[in-house]
Order: C-alpha cells, then structure tokens, then sequence
C-alpha cells in the first residue's frame, strides 16, 4: 500500500503534466478538454465517478491508491486535460480524497500558464534580479 506521500506526489504529477503515459505535446488539430463543452463535462464526470468507485471497493489509503493508479492508466486514453480535470472533481467529492489529499495552486502546478499580474513591475524585478 503507497503511504500518502506518495499518493499525493502522483496526484501532483498528474496534475502538472508529468506524469508518465501524458502527452506533453497534442497534435496541432487535436482539441483540449473544455468545461464549456457538455460532452467534455459528462465524461469526466463519469470518470470521477468511476475512480469513487474504485476507491470505495477498499477505502482508505488504499482505495486511493487503486483510483490513482487508474487514473494514471486512463492518461493518454482521453483528450488532453480530460483525466485532469475528473481527477480534481474526485478529490473535491470523495470525502476521504479530500480530507488526505490537497490540490496545488495553478501557480505551483503549472507555472508556465500563469502571467503576473503587474508584468511591467515583474519585467522590473527581473531586470534587478540579473544585475
């Protein structure tokens, strides 16, 4: 059985796209997941759904284990940022994922998709930073 720690390391590879089984570059013409698009919304939904299930046949830590491990094997298999996005409804709806696991800020995930607020006061740090 993984100790936590290590579930939580999985959880936050999957979430910043490191996670081994993850396309790092899509096909030009392949789209991305949208939560604007209710096909998109119902499958993951279902997903989570799914990985609830698989949690609840053991419970636990080890129930986690088990619907991670899924959703690591459920990478690649769906539009990019599909397995994402169920795998945060997952943590946000399954009591016992919630209370042991935490989501990183976009910042801390995925920094390359974050602008600074002020970029001319951050450009300005920079600046400094490399003096």
């Amino acid at each position: 059985m993984a100790h936590i720690d290590e579930i939580q390391t999985k959880v936050n590879d999957i979430l910043s796209g490191h996670s081994k089984g993850q396309h790092q570059d899509t096909q030009p013409s392949q789209r991305r997941f949208s939560s604007y698009v209710n096909e998109d919304v119902e499958k993951a939904t279902a997903l989570a759904s799914r990985l609830m299930q698989i949690a609840d046949k053991k419970g636990g830590e080890a129930g986690l284990t088990d619907a991670i491990e899924e959703t690591e094997r459920t990478l690649g298999t769906e539009i990019p940022g599909l397995v994402q996005y169920a795998l945060k409804l997952f943590i946000t709806h399954y009591p016992e994922a919630r209370a042991k696991l935490k989501l990183r800020p976009l910042e801390q995930r995925q920094p390359n998709l974050v602008r600074p607020s002020n970029p001319a006061k951050d450009q300005q740090s920079n600046q400094e930073e490399s003096k």
